[in-house]
Order: structure tokens, then sequence, then C-alpha cells
């Protein structure tokens, strides 16, 4: 992974008869990944199959479904998974929508720092963006901001066999999650998604994400008529009031995906 160099096992792979590797994967837009050829050909996966279509592994970890191990990948949507070994060997898997089912959703609520013109917290009602507010604290708000809830998490959620990630649809500019006061990952492209089972109890887990978006819509906010205060000072002169804002937060809704680790 380009990001930050983890390395994760194909999940499928084919010698051809002219000597060549061929390895089918799903690739986002402008995503990218470093192929390393770095020991012999071992047993290994050349085909999988989800209720009879063939699965293009997407790059990144976290979507569809996706490798984890040397020997296991990830299935996050119920269905009949068939995988073929280079020795021939089939397994057929069977994943029931009940052990994917995640917790109901609980309340968010979004703090804005103090002394920038914004509230000091207001309930997310439906996650858009903060262009979208008629508070023109929120609307104009440049900076960085904080969405918290308390997850509740059932007892037999938590348990080997599973992986649970926080998938947050899609997001303007960079945000960073904690659980439980850990740090789980800070995301900048798609997809918008970071593991946290490694820090999930059962019961009730506090969910922090900061966002932070860039600076034009606070300097257009500033150049309003009925602004009262301007928050910042520069020569930049590329925006007027009427420039079009920015979007700005958590765009869609967050939710919770739950994932069965098959081990093949």
């Amino acid at each position: 992974n380009a990001d930050d160099g983890e390395t994760v096992s194909a999940l499928t792979y084919t010698e051809t008869g002219d000597g060549r590797t061929e390895i089918p994967l799903a690739f986002p837009a402008n995503g990218s990944i470093f192929v390393i050829f770095e020991r012999p050909i071992q047993r290994h996966l050349v085909k999988l199959e989800k209720d009879g279509s063939p699965i293009f592994s997407p790059i990144y970890q976290g979507a569809a479904v996706f490798s984890s191990g040397a020997r296991e990948f990830v299935a996050t949507s119920p269905g009949t998974y068939i995988t073929t070994d280079s020795q021939g060997n089939k397994q057929t898997f069977i994943v029931n929508a009940r052990e994917l089912e995640a917790p109901a959703e609980s309340p968010w609520t979004l703090s804005f720092p103090a002394g920038w013109g914004a509230p000091s917290s207001v309930p997310v009602e439906h996650f858009q963006s903060w262009t979208k507010s008629m508070n023109p604290g929120i609307r104009y708000f440049s900076g960085t901001a904080t969405y918290h809830t308390m997850l509740q998490i059932p007892s037999g959620l938590v348990a080997p066999g599973r992986q649970l990630w926080l998938q947050l649809g899609e997001v303007r500019e960079i945000a960073s999650v904690s659980v439980n006061g850990h740090d789980a990952g800070t995301l900048w492209r798609q997809p918008f998604a970071v593991r946290i089972d490694p820090f999930i109890h059962a019961g009730a887990n506090l969910i922090e994400i900061k966002v932070s978006n860039l600076w034009p819509n606070r300097l257009i906010g500033d150049l309003q008529p009925l602004a009262t205060r301007k928050f910042t000072r520069t020569n930049v002169r590329a925006y007027t009031k009427d420039s079009p804002l920015m979007p700005s937060g958590i765009l869609q809704p967050v939710t919770l995906m739950v994932g069965s680790i098959l081990q093949w």
C-alpha cells in the first residue's frame, strides 16, 4: 500500500503459460499499489466467486471482499463464496445476513472549536455538508470539527472471526478517527473506512471523528455583507462574497460494517 507501506497477500492470482502473472484487482479512481514478488510461488487461490460471479479484490481493505491474511479473506456481504486453489481444491463458504448484522445507529453530535463563530455543538440530524446549514457560523466554518457518538456493541459481535469497519462514506477533506481514546487512523481518500474492532468492547464505545476542511469557506464568509466580524486576515484575493462554497464535513451517513473472516 503506497499510503502506509502495509503489505497484504494478493487474494487471487494465476500463472500463465508464457510466464506472466495475472492478478484480478479493483482500483478506485486514482488508486495505486506496488506489486511485490517476494517469495517462491506457494499454494494460493486462483479463483474466488460469490454467488457464481468472479470477484475482483479491491486494492484497499475495508471494501467488498478483501484479503486479510496469508490464507484468509473477509466477506462483508452475505452469499455463497467458492474458492479454487492452485492445486485444484474447491471450498464453499456460506455467509448469512445474520452474521453481518450491525447494531442500531447511535445519535451523533458535532462540536466546533471556540472563537471561530460556530456554536459549541449541535446534534447531527443527518450527515450533510456544513455549507448547507442555516447557521452562518457552521456554513462558513473552516478548520477542524469533531463528530462523536456512543456506539453500543452487543457482546456477540465482539468475537474472533469478525472484523468491524467504520464507513464514513464521503469526507471533505480529511478525517482522524479515535475509538475509546485509541487512534484508529487518518483517512484522506476513498474508501473512507477504518477498522475499529481492535479497540472495541461490548457495551458503550466512544467514537470521535475529527474532520478538517479547507479555508476558502471562511474567507468567503468574511466577505458577506452582513458579516459583523472577520475571522481571517489575508492578502489572498481569489474569492468574492459570491464565490461557491466548498463541500465540507462528512457528507454521507456513517455506518458500521461487519466482516466475516473466512479461512481457506
